[in-house]
């Protein structure tokens, strides 16, 4: 293959790439810009990497151990973010509670493990909506 060939396919590949990360970031607009922290964003990609790693080695047969993997995925989750500094933010469990109370009636579970399910996928969320508060807040604000 050409060496100019080469060179196109890249640039027609990076192209593509800013085209994609362009529709992406146009659509979110509704996404807070000052609370993108990109401490924060490391610090929940790399504890992300660790729980898959933790959990890596356990094989769930019963519906049972699905739900005991996914309690210590997050288990391992939380702890990494308090070794990294950071702790569940106050503000968005008393923003949660009421959504997990609809969530509870609607879907006929309790309200603890309606919480749970929100708390499982807000943790990971680097971003949040502009009414919404962040998952997790410094442990210690600067």
């Amino acid at each position: 293959m050409k060496t100019s060939t080469k060179y196109l396919i890249a640039l027609v590949a990076m192209l593509l790439g800013g085209g994609w990360w362009l529709f992406n970031n146009s659509a979110n607009t509704s996404v807070v810009a000052s609370q993108q922290n990109v401490d924060m964003a490391q610090a929940i990609n790399e504890c992300d990497a660790i729980t898959e790693k933790a959990a890596a080695n356990l094989v769930a047969i019963v519906e049972y151990q699905k739900l005991e993997i996914a309690g210590r995925k997050a288990n391992v989750f939380k702890i990494c973010m308090k070794d990294h500094g950071y702790i569940e933010n106050p503000a968005w469990t008393k923003y949660a509670t009421p959504i997990a109370e609809h969530n509870a009636k609607t879907s006929n579970t309790s309200v603890d493990e309606a919480f749970e399910n929100l708390r499982r996928t807000h943790m990971v969320l680097v971003t949040s909506k502009q009414d919404e508060p962040l998952f997790w807040t410094p442990a210690r604000p600067s």
